[in-house]
């Protein structure tokens, strides 16, 4: 469902609430959707899953879906953990931050920091905000799911939903399914 450029922000979220309580209604999942699921925490994850469970046959996987889920489990794990992705990406950041600024910082630039009269106290400043900054992003990094968990999930998931990949034999039932 598109938001029309006119409709008001109550009008939608009561066209969503309808489309998503509709008995009639069928869902159809796709990549990004599936993908998002599994790297939500394990708590929401779960109440999506049983939101799913209760749609029962209406929640349906394209084999198409389940190909390109199959592939990003075996090539891209990454998008699975995200927050560890996150953390290493900040502790690289910071770290290569911390390189740079020795490399590039000497007694003149260090001068413009208030407080800081040269490229020692600079740097040993530096340390020290870096230095918390580094350690709480190596426990995010631990604290994430393990990419198992996640996996397992969305193959779970996709599993009890996919679609024969013939769809146009039920199309049909679809089709009635809307016109009702």
């Amino acid at each position: 469902m598109l938001q029309s450029r006119s409709i008001r922000r109550t009008a939608l979220i009561d066209q969503l609430r309808a489309a998503l309580t509709g008995e009639e209604n069928h869902f159809f999942a796709d990549t990004s959707f599936l993908i998002a699921a599994a790297s939500l925490s394990p708590a929401a994850r779960d109440e999506l899953a049983r939101w799913l469970a209760g749609l029962r046959d209406r929640f349906h996987v394209p084999a198409w879906v389940a190909h390109e889920v199959s592939g990003k489990i075996t090539s891209d794990t990454s998008i699975f953990t995200p927050m560890a992705k996150a953390a290493g990406d900040a502790l690289t950041a910071v770290e290569a931050m911390q390189a740079e600024a020795r490399r590039y910082l000497d007694d003149g630039r260090a001068s413009s920091f208030p407080g800081q009269p040269d490229r020692i106290a600079v740097l040993s400043s530096l340390d020290r905000i870096a230095q918390p900054l580094r350690e709480q992003a190596r426990r995010l990094k631990r604290a994430s799911k393990t990419l198992e968990e996640a996996t397992d999930w969305v193959v779970g998931l996709v599993n009890g939903a996919v679609m024969p990949s013939d769809i146009y034999t039920s199309l049909p039932d679809l089709e009635r399914a809307g016109r009702a």
